[in-house]
């Protein structure tokens, strides 16, 4: 269940952080408010878990992973995660807080948050744009994950202000 946990977190960032930068440079939809919605596919490419400390998966471990973001069937990025485990209960789940960055043609954006982890398939969180650089670095506004599998595959739905 952690490793699921931790691919799906990672997924979920990777993802949210694509979504952003996309958001302001394709397909997007805006009002007189300047907000963008952009919606992306992910999926992860590689990952790892890696446990620092006892053989136990648990507190201070991580989780690493590079993902593909596509839009309307073309790739248009990857994403970077790191998420570190804050607590761990092996009935309810996982809490970890994630760190992510999407490299995009025109900049890079960058994403975090606190994502808690349960057994059930399908996984539904926010995350909070943090910034970026180049065409991103005024980016700022949230991101909606909902993961669907074990293989880190899932939808982005990104607002961002601008």
């Amino acid at each position: 269940m952690l490793r699921r946990a931790g691919l799906v977190a990672l997924a979920a960032v990777v993802l949210a952080v694509a979504v952003a930068a996309l958001a302001s440079a394709t397909g997007r939809s805006s009002d007189d408010r300047k907000v963008e919605v952009v919606k992306l596919e992910s999926k992860i490419l590689k990952g790892a878990d890696l446990n620092l400390g006892d053989e136990a998966f648990g507190l201070g471990d991580r989780v690493a992973l590079q993902q593909g973001l596509w839009q309307d069937g073309k790739s248009v990025g990857e994403l970077g995660v790191d998420c570190v485990v804050i607590d761990l209960d092996g009935q309810t789940g996982v809490t970890m807080q994630c760190l992510a960055t999407a490299s995009l043609p025109d900049g890079q954006i960058a994403g975090q948050g606190l994502i808690g982890f349960t057994a059930d398939e399908v996984q539904r969180f926010s995350l909070a744009v943090t910034g970026g650089t180049g065409d991103y670095r005024t980016a700022r506004g949230e991101i909606r994950v909902e993961e669907r599998s074990d293989e880190g595959a899932g939808t982005i739905t990104v607002t961002l202000l601008r």
